[in-house]
């Protein structure tokens, strides 16, 4: 609390002695640069949770004909050189130690990307708030190897005090003085983490690393403190399911639209499974939605969820009404309290995203796959690269920063489903385009964000009047689709 206080009085203080400096370096940027004058990216605060770092620009968005960003000594100005050399672009992070997303003094937030990669040990530098400066930027900044810069960070862990921050803020100054330790000899910034250890201040031989190699590192640990965290935050609310309402009621719609269907085709029973059900919402919709009749046969609704906090809320969503949830891992068949080929729809939302591995996406299909009896669906709703690359590539026309998935995920491409033993058929009636969301993502994340300065926020009036007013499923910038398939009788 002291320490907060004392971030607090000193950031206001700093703000209102180097107003005029900012307001000359705004003006020197957009000169320079042209608008934005910040650059904006979502970094991990105290305990992993992303906010928006604040910084002056410092480079040009300048594009090769692949339309793919130049590399950073291509696009580094000569403003932005000297801004680095004297750490101006880092003002504008007052504003983020008053809005108490970072402190004066703690480890340097990163990229949001490396969450995965980290060892046990050093994420515990996400035990603090990140700060401006740190221990690791008074002994050698950006020169250091990751994994001194890291053992550095936890050291501040485990023995920060008062005094020592004041000793590492008048320490700062002098580096800062001395321009030390801007980046890597050779480099114009610091050379990207890629996981694992680093000997000799040398970074990990591989120049490409396996894609899915670097991401699946300790995964189910971060997916589960993921939804932990969820669960805890949005607890019994709808937006535990989907934040973005457009979305939410969009995947509602298609899922309510398909059970209706397979139910007025058949007199025989249902059984419909959803996978990953987090906080039950969908479930709970769906047993509403039977209550009110119109339907001819009895429908069973079942829900498996790995992590037990959301498990809990989906038991307390749906307390009183005919749900069974469950615990299960869709990766391990003996976890699933369900036998082969006995069930009729499998709903998955984003569940196969969340395994950050290639391999276990695949078997979670299989496992999916072999659950459902034959003639049976699989109504999937997930996300693809090729969505968010032509996302990208729109918003490259704005000159916006690209949008990246979540830490937790990793997006399919675009040909997984291929040579899965299903066929992308639904029911009649249905009707749902696989790009729903294509018009509401180009509303929300090109259109909103060159508009109000590459903002994301996702439920404005601005995005909630287009999205309604345009024609949906306007060509395929959503990186989520809704994919309908049917396994082949018997």
């Amino acid at each position: 609390m002291v320490k907060r206080l004392l971030d607090l009085g000193v950031a206001l203080a700093l703000i209102l002695l180097l107003a005029p400096l900012m307001a000359l370096t705004a003006l020197a940027v957009a000169s320079c640069m042209g608008t934005p004058v910040l650059f904006r990216q979502k970094r991990p605060g105290l305990h992993g949770r992303p906010f928006e770092l604040f910084k002056f620009r410092t480079m040009t968005n300048e594009a090769g004909p692949d339309g793919r960003l130049l590399a950073d000594e291509l696009r580094l100005t000569p403003l932005g050189f000297l801004m680095r050399r004297l750490s101006l672009d880092e003002l504008p992070q007052l504003f983020n130690v008053v809005r108490g997303d970072m402190s004066l003094v703690g480890p340097r937030p990163l990229l949001m990307e490396y969450l995965p990669l980290y060892s046990v040990e050093q994420n515990r530098r996400h035990e603090v708030r990140p700060g401006i400066t740190g221990w690791a930027q008074i002994n050698g900044r950006n020169a250091l190897p990751w994994e001194a810069r890291f053992e550095m960070d936890v050291w501040y862990v485990d023995n920060r005090s008062m005094l020592q921050d004041v000793k590492i803020l008048a320490m700062t100054a002098s580096r800062i003085l001395r321009s030390h330790g801007i980046s890597e000899p050779g480099q114009v910034t610091m050379t990207p983490f890629r996981g694992g250890s680093e000997k000799a201040g040398k970074v990990n031989e591989r120049k490409e690393p396996d894609r899915e190699a670097t991401l699946t590192r300790n995964y189910e640990a971060n997916v589960m403190a993921h939804y932990s965290k969820v669960a805890q935050e949005a607890g019994l609310s709808s937006s535990c399911t989907m934040e973005d309402e457009y979305v939410r009621h969009g995947e509602t719609r298609a899922i309510h639209r398909l059970i209706e269907s397979v139910a007025k085709s058949t007199k025989t029973p249902l059984r419909v499974l959803d996978v990953g059900c987090g906080n039950g919402f969908t479930l709970r919709t769906l047993a509403d939605r039977i209550r009110e009749g119109n339907l001819d046969v009895s429908i069973e609704l079942i829900g498996i969820e790995k992590n037990p906090h959301l498990r809990q809320l989906a038991i307390q969503m749906n307390e009183g009404l005919p749900v069974l949830i469950q615990g299960g891992d869709v990766i391990r068949t003996e976890s699933l309290a369900l036998d082969k080929a006995s069930v009729d729809v499998c709903i998955s939302q984003r569940v196969l995203i969340n395994l950050m591995n290639a391999a276990d996406q695949k078997t979670a299909l299989d496992n999916l796959i072999a659950l459902v009896r034959p003639g049976g669906f699989l109504l999937f709703m997930e996300c693809f690269e090729d969505g968010l690359e032509n996302l990208n590539a729109a918003r490259r026309e704005f000159k916006l920063e690209p949008n990246n998935p979540a830490v937790h995920n990793l997006y399919l491409r675009p040909e997984f489903f291929v040579d899965a033993g299903i066929r992308e058929e639904a029911p009649a009636g249905w009707n749902i385009p696989a790009t729903l969301f294509s018009t509401h993502y180009y509303v929300q994340r090109v259109l909103q964000s060159a508009l109000r300065g590459d903002v994301i926020d996702r439920n404005s009036h601005f995005v909630s009047f287009f999205s309604e007013a345009l024609p949906e499923a306007v060509g395929n910038y959503s990186p989520i689709r809704i994919h309908c398939f049917r396994k082949s009788p018997l």
